[in-house]
């Protein structure tokens, strides 16, 4: 008996299992499912159709999906949803089931939408045979999908339509027979007589069909569209366009387009550039600049920023002719055209302009920096070799703006070059494109030419700076250094902005110059260096050079230095020992101060009985007695009393009371408590 109960119990168990299990399955609820519903058996669904990727996988998927078509109880949202997975997985298997909701007004978008990108020809034959079976909308969007999928059997079906009396119906067929573009579609669309409201959609179509015959080669019968729809009697819309396929085919028809260009109608103005920019062929290009002459201004302006933006080099010929146009506005537009169409034969005319101060001048320039092609570096070389300085100069900073690397070695043969706006030029460009390869010769030109070492200064340094390790290019300028001292300077220079060990060896020498010129530049040289390294070199100089001066460069730079050292305080109570100026030993509390620690306070008190630093002393004491409160030690008490005693200052007086925990006596007349 107990066992017949356990067996029981298992069997409802399993019973329950497999109908949850049943229940849980995203198809067996789609048939239920509503707008209002919980989408989740949706999601799970579609999902699985979209990582179906084999035939096999969407089959499967799609033998679960039709039953829900044809179950009355299947809800209008469940088989929305079916369709909409259809369009996705698909096949031959699902036309027959789908079609019949083809003629159920409120599924058959969503029919129609599953159907139409099925490339199967047995959808065509169920939307044909839908065709009179609906009407309104259903019938509307039947025609529609027709269109789209230019099945050339619905013509017969779709002419009648065209011509009825249903306006919606009429636009539909009208537009569908366009996207067909058969020969008899042609035809058809040919012998309709339109209402005045429907000329726009019949014209539309008619355009959309000449261009499907187009691309059927049927070119003899997309003309004659063309042409007739070309008349002036239509819109001017309607005439772009079907000029913009005409044109295509007949390269010779560029002629029209030209006189669109000309027009006193903005919207045809603008079709016919528009037309210029899209129409592709070498030989519309040939076409239109060939009448480039003929035009007006407006007109020549139009077709030039066409032809710029076609980007077909052949018509730089016809461009560069205008631009030295009397008319200025054609004048610019042909000089920013050549920066996109010219090579190097139009360099000499975009040179010649660029000298012009005005719109004419920049566009000029403009183009000329932005011209390509190895063409134009020859083109820019051979003007080189003019007589006129002007013109050389101009091609130096050309060669400069368009960073032309490869004729640096030129510039350093035109640095003996005698007109000063040329040697200008040379200079400014060098500085923008020597590299380290320059440097030897660029060194040997500041050795030899003294008018030019400034500049030859900076434009070493940049070239050197220019190489990924600059310290391993500074032998020239190191082999340069038994020259005249006058030269020295500038090479010391240079080598202090390259660093490292191998300069400052090179440089520390020249602290014992007896040129000063000399002696100070290395002075200051050493004191921008960027570590610590020439410190202990600069202490001799500014405690015992002859020339206060250089001992005054010397002191800013050591105390400069010690800032970068470990043992700051140590440099700094160097320095103090040889500062006398006030400038000199406020530099060095300056550093003190940062310190912050017992040591350092005790150092800067030392400078409390030095001349004209006396405020600047406390106020660095009282920077490091704050860091260090409570001030407890009784010698750094001491100091601050002292330096309260020794300022003038009520704040900074006030200030050390604080610090000391000093409670100020009552003010005169203020009764104690």
């Amino acid at each position: 008996m107990k066992r017949q109960l356990i067996l029981t119990i298992i069997a409802t168990l399993t019973l329950l299992t497999g109908t949850r299990a049943q229940e849980a399955t995203p198809f067996s609820q789609l048939a239920g499912y509503d707008f209002d519903k919980d989408r989740k058996p949706l999601v799970a669904i579609e999902d699985q159709a979209r990582m179906a990727t084999t035939a096999v996988q969407r089959a499967a998927i799609e033998t679960k999906l039709l039953p829900v078509l044809s179950a009355t109880n299947s809800t209008v949202a469940a088989k929305q949803f079916v369709c909409r997975m259809l369009r996705l997985i698909g096949s031959d298997a699902c036309i027959t089931p789908v079609a019949k909701l083809l003629t159920n007004e409120k599924l058959s978008h969503m029919a129609r939408y599953a159907l139409q990108g099925n490339p199967s020809p047995k959808v065509d034959d169920v939307l044909r045979a839908a065709l009179p079976k609906t009407q309104g909308a259903a019938k509307i969007g039947i025609i529609g999908s027709i269109g789209v999928r230019g099945d050339a059997r619905a013509v017969s079906a779709l002419a009648p339509l065209a011509s009825g009396k249903d306006t919606g119906i009429a636009s539909a067929a009208i537009s569908a027979l366009g996207q067909i573009g058969t020969t008899e579609a042609a035809n058809e669309l040919s012998r309709l007589k339109v209402a005045e409201t429907l000329r726009p959609i019949w014209s539309d179509a008619n355009i959309v069909c000449a261009d499907r015959l187009v691309a059927r080669s049927n070119t003899r019968q997309a003309i004659a569209i063309y042409k007739d729809l070309y008349r002036e009697t239509n819109t001017p819309l309607v005439r772009v366009a079907a000029l913009r396929g005409w044109v295509r085919i007949e390269p010779s028809v560029s002629v029209e387009v030209l006189k669109l260009v000309q027009s006193s109608d903005t919207t045809l103005q603008q079709g016919a550039t528009s037309i210029i920019r899209q129409t592709p062929g070498a030989e519309f290009t040939r076409l239109l600049a060939s009448q480039l002459p003929t035009l007006s201004p407006t007109a020549q302006i139009s077709v030039i920023r066409g032809l710029e933006q076609r980007g077909d080099a052949s018509a730089a010929g016809a461009v560069a002719k205008l631009a030295e146009s009397a008319n200025e506005d054609v004048r610019v537009a042909a000089l920013q055209a050549l920066g996109t169409l010219g090579d190097g034969t139009c360099v000499p005319v975009l040179l010649r302009q660029s000298s012009a101060g005005d719109a004419t001048g920049k566009a000029a320039w403009e183009s000329l920096t932005r011209l390509r092609g190895e063409s134009v570096t020859s083109a820019l070389v051979q003007l080189l070799k003019s007589n006129d300085s002007a013109t050389r100069a101009k091609v130096v900073d050309a060669l400069a703006a368009r960073h032309t690397t490869t004729q640096t070695g030129t510039l350093l043969q035109m640095l003996a070059d005698t007109d000063p706006a040329v040697h200008t030029s040379v200079l400014k460009a060098l500085r923008a494109l020597a590299g380290p390869n320059e440097v030897p010769a660029l060194v040997s030109g500041l050795v030899a030419n003294a008018a030019d070492r400034p500049q030859l200064e900076q434009i070493v340094s940049v070239a050197i700076s220019r190489s990924e390790k600059p310290q391993t290019i500074i032998t020239p300028v190191i082999s340069a250094m038994s020259a005249s001292d006058e030269v020295k300077v500038h090479l010391v220079n240079i080598l202090g902005r390259v660093g490292g060990t191998e300069a400052l060896n090179t440089i520390r020498p020249q602290l014992k110059s007896a040129n000063a010129e000399l002696k100070k530049t290395t002075v200051r040289v050493l004191s921008d260096w960027p570590d610590a390294t020439p410190i202990n070199d600069l202490l001799p100089v500014a405690s015992a050079d002859p020339d206060e001066s250089t001992r005054i460069l010397a002191l800013r730079g050591y105390i400069k230095l010690t800032g970068l050292t470990q043992n700051k305080l140590n440099g700094y109570a160097n320095a103090l020992k040889i500062a006398t100026r006030p400038d000199e030993i406020q530099m060095v509390l300056g550093g003190l101060s940062q310190l912050k620690n017992a040591d350092s306070l005790r150092l800067v008190a030392t400078c409390l009985n030095k001349p004209g630093v006396t405020e600047a002393t406390v106020s660095a004491m009282l920077q490091i007695a704050d860091a260090l409160k409570p001030i407890k030690a009784e010698d750094l008490t001491g100091l601050l009393l002292k330096a309260k005693e020794a300022t003038k200052d009520a704040a900074q007086k006030q200030a050390i009371d604080k610090l000391l925990g000093i409670t100020p006596p009552p003010a005169t007349g203020e009764k104690k408590n």
